[in-house]
């Protein structure tokens, strides 16, 4: 199915795909580990949009994960932290 009604809204199918990304608070670096976490609370929507945008719109747009460092400063939030700090001192 399509969100876009030109492109029909019809279910074509009954399997999906889906991409999962964890936050690992215990630090491995092997992608193939299972981390059960308590997850991350974003501090606004807009850092949830910021790394929501940037880590779902790079695999959307180029079929490919963000470079492991980059993922993970999204999902740790320092990325976030380092635009903000920018953002502010650029406004100043």
């Amino acid at each position: 199915w399509h969100a876009r009604e030109d492109i029909g809204m019809t279910v074509t199918g009954r399997n999906v795909a889906v991409q999962v990304y964890h936050h690992n608070d215990a630090g491995s670096e092997d992608k193939n580990d299972i981390v059960v976490t308590s997850g991350r609370k974003y501090e606004s929507p807009e850092e949830f949009l910021a790394t929501f945008q940037a880590v779902v719109g790079e695999f959307a747009t180029k079929g490919k994960d963000l470079e492991d460092e980059e993922l993970k400063a999204w999902l740790d939030g320092s990325k976030w932290e380092c635009l903000k700090q920018y953002n502010e001192t650029a406004n100043t």
